[in-house]
């Protein structure tokens, strides 16, 4: 008897996939709440959006948007965008992976200062861009 409870047991538990999203998830739940925000406010109210999937992340572009930003497990980028920026903005998504609730104030924050006040020059000076790039395997920008 022992021996069927177990099964019925293990039937019943999480998909360890299943699981494992979800704690990733919380992890994240901060910058994956705003993104999720974000999304919908960039994607519900467009002339041209389109989404997709590219390493478990969501990829919005949307004509609305001049620049890209990345929150948790979502990528808002422009209309036309490259294959390097989309590298580099899933480099800040590892980083989001790695702080967790600390992403916003250690990487987001400075981040999004940086890009409101940088005016001219190599954009990708700042400490929080390199380690984008680097991330997200972008080697020919220094």
């Amino acid at each position: 008897m022992k021996y069927r409870s177990f099964i019925i047991f293990a039937e019943n538990q999480f998909n360890m996939r299943e699981m494992i999203q979800l704690l990733l998830w919380l992890w994240q739940m901060p910058q994956n709440l705003l993104g999720e925000i974000l999304a919908f406010c960039y994607g519900g109210s467009t002339s041209f959006c389109r989404t997709g999937k590219y390493n478990r992340v969501a990829v919005v572009s949307s004509d609305r948007m001049r620049g890209g930003i990345s929150l948790g497990n979502v990528i808002i980028l422009p209309e036309y965008f490259s294959g390097k920026t989309l590298r580099h903005e899933l480099g800040h998504c590892r980083q989001s992976l790695y702080l967790g609730w600390l992403y916003l104030v250690v990487v987001g924050l400075p981040s999004i200062v940086h890009a409101a006040l940088h005016r001219k020059g190599d954009y990708y000076h700042f400490w929080t861009e390199r380690l984008a790039n680097k991330l997200g395997g972008i080697t020919d920008i220094k």
